[in-house]
């Protein structure tokens, strides 16, 4: 089963957090590896971060009522970078956004849920509105109705849930469009949505003229995708799809395509790193053996 979550940080000015995002995204990839994750998404609007974890629980439904996912211990490099949010528990650096809509519950096999991640090259979409605080009500309200209705078609994987006047959108382009009940009938949610004026809910100033404004995704990883590793003109690669390991050497005319073991793909950082330091021993000797000359 999957359960999905969305969370918001707050970056500290002038923090730096290239190499902490990039920590933060090894261990996601780790996690996915290790069969725990199946996604993890992580986008960044000025000083607001936010992040859509995918996890993998067994038998547990999306709605269960097991402990919610520790964002915190995913993500604890880049903690130095953020403000504390006060909470009635304690502060916390990754505030929990609350579900408000949503086109499909994760499917129990993986792989039905991922299908369309594999059939085509998708881009995984982060979209955040600034909703009128007096207006909020209004919004929870209708998607809470057109859910609960399931005629609706989106994206399959579309999630969208609020903190304070925020809501942060994750889909996946090409949107494969699917609606909970299965039916292709008229919506009479959608109607009553329509009548209540959709545009007067969003501050479209904040979003730069549109409802939602996409924003930067900083790394984003899931268990669908190619896994690479790269030299002087050789590349490995780990296909979880079909479960091949490949290697290419060479470039051009001269290029090379073999399929490899996992005990050689697993050893190729090693016997790298060792040639590496083979080529600064030669070069170390090399200077030395000018400086006595």
């Amino acid at each position: 089963m999957i359960r999905r979550f969305q969370y918001r940080c707050s970056f500290k000015e002038s923090a730096k957090t290239n190499k902490l995002v990039e920590a933060c995204k090894e261990r996601a990839k780790k996690l996915v590896k290790e069969g725990k994750l199946c996604n993890v998404s992580f986008y960044r609007y000025e000083n607001m971060g936010f992040l859509y974890v995918e996890e993998i629980t067994g038998d547990e439904p999306e709605n269960s009522a097991q402990p919610a996912f520790d964002a915190e211990a995913l993500m604890k490099e880049l903690i130095p970078a953020l403000k504390p949010w006060p909470r009635e528990e304690g502060d916390v650096f990754f505030v929990p956004m609350i579900n408000v809509y949503y086109h499909h519950i994760p499917d129990d096999d993986l792989k039905a849920w991922e299908q369309e991640r594999t059939t085509a090259e998708k881009t995984r979409v982060g979209r955040i509105a600034f909703v009128f605080p007096d207006k909020m009500p209004s919004y929870v309200k209708h998607h809470t109705a057109i859910v609960e209705e399931g005629l609706l078609k989106g994206d399959k994987y579309q999630y969208i849930s609020m903190h304070e006047n925020i809501l942060f959108s994750y889909y996946e382009e090409p949107r494969n469009n699917v609606n909970l009940s299965g039916r292709d009938e008229k919506s009479k949610a959608i109607e009553d949505w329509l009548a209540v004026d959709p545009e007067s809910h969003f501050d479209r100033v904040k979003a730069k003229g549109d409802n939602f404004l996409v924003i930067p995704c900083l790394f984003t990883v899931d268990r669908v995708d190619r896994e690479f590793k790269s030299g002087n003109l050789w590349r490995c690669c780990y296909d979880p799809q079909n479960g091949r390991y490949t290697a290419e050497t060479g470039g051009g005319p001269n290029h090379n395509l073999y399929e490899i073991t996992k005990e050689i793909y697993d050893k190729v950082d090693t016997l790298e790193n060792s040639e590496a330091d083979n080529r600064e021993q030669r070069r170390a000797k090399k200077a030395a053996r000018e400086k006595e000359s």
